[in-house]
């Protein structure tokens, strides 16, 4: 599921999903040019510079529309981008998630601070921080105690 543009690239990008039976359930944008992304190589690095466009304007209605492919998924995938473009459709996938204990992917780009993410404006209440803790050593404490019982 996605948004498309009533051009070229989105038609093309149909052809492409139906000629390896990747179903689909595009919205047609007519406002916006289909998403593209500028991809610069070096070596062995790439950077990429994505141009959203008809991504921008996909709206929550559709989703609900086809929410039984979303139910019928058995891994759910979305760009991180829904967080800014549609952050009630991304909710409830998420949401869906949840509840039904399935696996979602969330890719988000390396560029993309947390910062922006975590913008007191958005109502999300998931963190993409993941913060790992060390467990302290007790042998300090259990040596003190030991020392004392002796006493």
């Amino acid at each position: 599921m996605g948004s498309i543009g009533d051009d070229d690239n989105g038609r093309l990008l149909v052809e492409i999903m139906d000629k390896y039976k990747v179903k689909t359930e595009y919205y047609v944008n007519k406002q916006e040019p289909t998403g593209s992304c500028v991809v610069l190589l070096k070596d062995n690095k790439r950077c990429l510079l994505p141009l959203l466009g008809a991504a921008t304007g996909f709206p929550t209605e559709h989703i609900k529309a086809h929410w039984n492919i979303v139910e019928e998924a058995k891994l759910l995938y979305s760009t991180a981008y829904f967080v800014s473009t549609n952050y009630e459709a991304l909710q409830l996938v998420i949401n869906h998630a949840f509840e039904t204990k399935k696996v979602l992917w969330v890719s988000i780009p390396m560029y993309l601070s947390l910062i922006h993410i975590s913008e007191p404006t958005r109502p999300l209440y998931i963190s993409y921080a993941v913060f790992c803790l060390k467990k302290k050593k007790k042998k300090k404490k259990q040596n003190k105690k030991k020392k004392q019982q002796k006493k």
